[in-house]
């Protein structure tokens, strides 16, 4: 399947608001990449609809008789909050937050995965009092927080899920070998399981002929990505605090 005549059967509108094209070597996919803030509900001036997008969707699946995934991109509004909020909270609070992503739920709604080093439940609170606020005061609402232990023996399932687009696709040995410098208690059994509740999450699928995993197109729009990030925030931001990219 080629890429480039793909990209060439992009028509109308669509062909200006998706910003790549790939193909997943791991099942014959095609993904469109798709900034989330040039998406809207209804057709409208400088926008891509929902409906637009599914009918392009359809008529790729009917011309080239495959799957066809959207990933939508974080946009550099998010990107902005993101970086701004994580400055605040550290200077607020001396630095307990290693790391900080917010994702996009929907064109308004974020969800926030905060990273922290020895906060007690009351400090805790502290900064969530604050990092709500600071939410609350931008264009978008706040879905969820899921806090996260900076200081772990273990890779985070974020870790895991950045190992596996680095890779992919990716045995349980080559993920080992990956972390083991950086976590020396990581065992094979250990990962595995990581990867059986990625695989019940639908964001990993597992090639039996070759033991090895890939992301879904609904783990790559989990995933960061890296041409769209910081440069000087890849290891805070990318790498989750593993290893500097």
């Amino acid at each position: 399947m080629d890429i480039n005549d793909i990209k060439k059967s992009l028509t109308g509108l669509e062909k200006y608001f998706v910003s790549d094209v790939q193909v997943r070597t791991s099942d014959g996919s095609i993904v469109l990449y798709v900034p989330k803030d040039k998406v809207s509900n209804t057709s409208k001036s400088g926008y891509v609809s929902h409906r637009q997008l599914q009918r392009l969707v359809g008529h790729l699946k009917r011309r080239y008789q495959s799957q066809v995934h959207i990933v939508y991109l974080k946009s550099r509004k998010v990107e902005n909050l993101e970086r701004g909020v994580f400055e605040l909270l550290n200077s607020r609070f001396d630095n307990v937050v290693e790391q900080l992503f917010l994702k996009c739920d929907s064109a308004f709604e974020i969800t926030a995965w905060i990273f922290a080093n020895n906060l007690t439940h009351a400090s805790r609170s502290d900064v969530e009092k604050v990092f709500k606020k600071l939410i609350s005061e931008s264009s978008f609402t706040l879905g969820s927080i899921q806090w996260l232990d900076a200081q772990t023996s273990l890779p985070t399932i974020f870790n895991i899920l950045v190992a596996t687009k680095s890779l992919q696709p990716v045995s349980l040995e080559m993920a080992q070998k990956y972390f083991e410098e950086e976590f020396p208690e990581i065992s094979d059994r250990w990962l595995n399981r990581q990867y059986d509740k990625l695989l019940k999450k639908g964001l990993v699928l597992r090639e039996h002929d070759f033991k090895s995993y890939s992301l879904t197109a609904k783990g790559l729009e989990v995933v960061p990505n890296p041409k769209n990030r910081y440069s000087s925030d890849i290891s805070r931001a990318l790498a989750l605090g593993v290893r500097k990219w």
